[in-house]
């Protein structure tokens, strides 16, 4: 430290580690004596280990093997000695400079425009010689002042790309930026910096550079160093910069806890640090390091304390990045002590990287003490689903803290038992179904050929359990749920192979069914009315290697995160989907409130207390709608724009522009990728027709269609809170809807009326004489028939819900005016009824008026 502080910062230290054999070897061989040298090395190495653990600790050492061969050492010390480098490539006018830049500024990387460096006199002489231009250019890397680089338009062929993989070192990756040539004319025309070239010349030129490419992507590929990105008249730059910042993001958890959890947190540092290689980031400790190297940043700091001021998010962010992206290329932190606001928790993620979970340690039993009008960080990170609560903590479960872990269940049943049929139940609630036979027709497919078609092939139990892994262990989206039918196989070693093969199942389920009832089924089946006595010992014999099976699988019952369960298949199947409905179904709670009454932090805290999913559908649409996914061009297509009472923030994306059908496929879609055990999802932004202005648009969005589609799609809706101003009449908005249905429904009836009264009397036709032995159908009377789902009476969302549901409709009025004490205290109490009244399967509808 006092080399720095005397003459500047060190960037990185290269490390030759050779061990005493060698050293004595290589002495050995140059007729060297010196008895002393193990103690020479000894003294060394207990000498030069504190600076090595401690800029180690920064991520500033490079190691190379000093035991291998001297053209093996020099190779492995020029690759330590070039800074840690990128690649950027793409086609002219795609984004490159745009994306490549932010790239450099966000992660700690010095940019270099290749373009630029080849209008250098030095390489206009040899532009025309890839060779010589790639070794003039891995000169120049050696003589830049940075330990991360990247380069822009670099390599432009094939030829140059091997050469400097054999001169130099291996990119830690490269960057290739696809665009359409309609995307990069439009591009062209856009902008500060416009195309120099005119339209023929650009398109001829992406061509040129698609042909170049082909090559290069292959080799690319093969050193396993590709980075993909795609550029697009369609796509915001914005998505396109996050995008690309998240392919560069290093791993960081956020750890934070309250004064009675610190000793937790610190123990479970210390075992995230040495046993799962975190390295840890405690930016007070940061903070005074460097002032005692007294770097330029140092001495800004220590002027800010100076003048008594905070240290700006600005220059903690420039301290941390030289960590967060280190030259010996550590991608696993762990951040102690910042952000603890959520205004630097924002700029670090803007400006530096994204957090990838905050764990929060409450050693405490029960709910977590929260403060729901106070927004913190944890307000911040649990909107998007990034806080984990920890009680206990196992290294080994890191897989489950992150949400990453396989969760699948295994439907165990006699024959008969309905194990298929439940099986279709839980695929319904958000499981993939993989079924045993399903997966042995698609091996038979990929094995059969000519000579050995699919029908002669016969799956092995391996060739099963690798295609099972091949679908769920390397499955992309590593928050799917799978439910395993088929797989009771005839003895349980075989089904103990396969759990072996993915893990302990998150739930075991056993179908509990009578052996009359699975006799009476056999006899179904094989349509008989009473069974031989080959039948009865085939039936017996089933039986019997079903009980070997699971007596072989009790074990599973004592797994920790193994949730064993019994349903019972011998009551009808309604019965039965009810019951796998209420395991695996999340229980609904509907937020909807007036504009102006801000319950949005209120609702995070409450679910983070409760471990509540919580699903704001307004930024949840404009994440859609921004990154372009399916559901989001969707949502984009079928928008209409209606007026609104208020317009408000982000007002092109509330939910009252969209379709209801859309408005549920969102909220199916968001609530099976994020949620993981939560019991209850909060949904806010529903029931929207209150905010409308034109009665016709009331009309067209009607309320109760959201509720019905919810129910058949999502799940059961446990409760409905309403907010509003004691201004609202007390008979909401759907009334008008429903009003009109029943009107069009009765006209309809009129008409009815009518044309049977005139069908009455007119004389009918005689029947033709073939008919005449027909019996005559009853005329139709519409009277007998039920119209609308509220019994062709007008009903508002309340009456609606609670007629539906058999419940009661709260009113509560407030005679104080709306605050965040008061909204606290409110639904902190109805959240927490709601629950209790859970116990008893109670739903309610709770509308809450406060004073003007």
């Amino acid at each position: 430290m006092r080399f720095e502080a005397a003459f500047g910062e060190i960037h990185g230290i290269i490390e030759v580690d050779t061990s005493l054999e060698v050293i004595q070897e290589r002495m050995q061989k140059a007729g060297l004596q010196d008895e002393a040298i193990e103690q020479k090395v000894n003294d060394y190495k207990a000498a030069i280990s504190p600076l090595l653990d401690f800029y180690g600790a920064l991520g500033k050492v490079r190691t190379v093997n000093g035991n291998r061969s001297p053209p093996e050492v020099y190779k492995e010390f020029v690759e330590a000695s070039l800074p840690q480098l990128f690649f950027f490539i793409g086609p002219r006018c795609s984004g490159k400079t745009t994306v490549c830049k932010h790239l450099a500024k966000r992660t700690n990387m010095h940019y270099i425009d290749f373009k630029a460096l080849l209008n250098k006199k030095r390489f206009a002489v040899i532009r025309g010689d890839p060779e010589a231009v790639t070794k003039e250019l891995i000169g120049c890397l050696h003589t830049v002042n940075a330990s991360r680089l990247i380069i822009e338009g670099f390599p432009e062929n094939s030829k140059q790309l091997l050469c400097f993989l054999l001169n130099a070192i291996k990119p830690r990756g490269c960057v290739f930026l696809k665009a359409s040539e309609s995307s990069c004319l439009s591009f062209s025309t856009k902008g500060s910096a416009k195309c120099d070239v005119s339209s023929a010349i650009l398109c001829k030129l992406i061509k040129d550079f698609y042909a170049a490419a082909k090559e290069m992507v292959e080799i690319l590929r093969k050193y396993e160093c590709l980075i993909e990105l795609t550029n697009g008249e369609e796509i915001a730059l914005e998505q396109v910069l996050e995008t690309a910042a998240r392919k560069f993001d290093p791993e960081v958890l956020l750890a934070r806890c309250d004064e009675d959890g610190k000793e937790f947190m610190d123990e479970a540092v210390k075992k995230l640090s040495e046993n799962l290689q975190y390295r840890v980031i405690n930016v007070p400790e940061l903070r005074r390091i460097e002032v005692m190297r007294n770097t330029p940043l140092a001495k800004q700091m220590i002027e800010y304390v100076i003048e008594s001021k905070f240290i700006p998010e600005e220059t903690t962010i420039k301290l941390l990045k030289p960590y967060l992206y280190p030259i010996d290329g550590h991608s696993r932190f762990l951040l102690l002590n910042f952000p603890e606001e959520i205004a630097q928790l924002r700029y670090l993620e803007n400006q530096c990287c994204n957090l990838a979970k905050e764990f929060y340690f409450y050693p405490q039993q029960g709910e977590i003490i929260v403060y729901p009008a106070v927004p913190t960080v944890e307000t911040y990170m649990h909107k998007s689903n990034r806080v984990v609560v920890l009680t206990e903590f196992e290294e080994e479960n890191m897989e489950r803290y992150y949400g990453k872990q396989l969760v699948y269940a295994m439907v165990m049943g006699a024959p008969l038992s309905g194990k298929t049929t439940v099986a279709k139940m839980i695929e319904k609630c958000g499981f993939t179904l993989l079924d045993a036979l399903v997966l042995a027709e698609d091996i038979k497919k990929k094995l059969a050929t000519e000579d050995n078609p699919a029908e002669s092939i016969n799956v092995t139990l391996d060739q099963l359990i690798e295609e099972l892994k091949l679908r769920v262990v390397r499955r992309e989206n590593k928050s799917a749920k799978f439910v395993l039918d088929g797989f009771s196989l005839e003895d349980g070693a075989a089904t103990e192979r396969v759990i072996d093969a993915l893990g302990a199942p998150a739930f075991f389920i056993e179908l509990v069914c009578g052996d009359d009832v699975l006799k009476e089924r056999y006899k179904k089946k094989n349509e008989v009315g009473e069974l031989s006595e080959e039948q009865a010992a085939e039936l017996e014999k089933m039986f019997v290697v079903y009980g070997d099976i699971l007596k072989s699988l009790q074990s599973l019952k004592e797994e920790p995160f193994t949730k064993a369960l019994e349903i019972n298949t011998e009551v009808a199947e309604e019965v039965t989907l009810q019951e796998v409905k209420g395991i695996f179904e999340p229980g609904l709670i509907l937020i909807t409130h007036d504009d102006a009454i801000d319950i949005d932090c209120i609702l995070t805290n409450l679910s983070i207390k409760y471990n509540f999913l919580y699903v704001p559908l307004v930024p949840a649409i404009k994440a859609e709608i921004q990154a372009n996914s399916k559901i989001g061009r969707e949502l984009k297509r079928t928008r209409k724009f209606r007026s609104t009472a208020e317009r408000l923030e982000d007002w092109e994306y509330c939910p009252v522009h969209y379709e209801a059908k859309m408005l549920v496929a969102l909220v199916k879609e968001t609530i099976k990728r994020l949620r993981l055990e939560q019991k209850f999802v909060l949904v806010d932004g529903l029931l929207n027709t209150a905010r409308l202005k034109e009665e016709e648009d009331k009309i067209q969005l009607r309320a109760i269609d959201e509720l019905l589609g919810i129910e058949k799609e999502i799940g059961e809706i446990k409760a409905i809170l309403r907010l509003s101003y004691d201004d609202y009449e007390n008979v909401t908005d759907d009334r008008v809807a429903v009003k009109q249905v029943v009107e069009e429904k009765k006209e309809v009836q009129e008409e009815v009326k009518e044309e049977a009264k005139k069908e009455e009397d007119e004389e009918p036709p005689p029947p033709p004489a073939e008919e005449e032995d027909k019996q005559e159908k009853p005329a139709f009377k519409p009277e007998d028939y039920a119209w609308t789902d509220t019994e062709g009476k007008p009903r508002n969302i309340g009456q609606f819900f609670s007629a539906w549901k058999k419940c009661a409709c709260k009113n509560i009025f407030f005679n104080e005016v709306h605050s965040g004490v008061n909204n606290e205290i409110l639904l902190d109490s109805l959240i927490s009824s709601i629950i209790s009244g859970q116990l008893s399967k109670t739903k309610t509808y709770t509308q809450v008026r406060f004073a003007i």
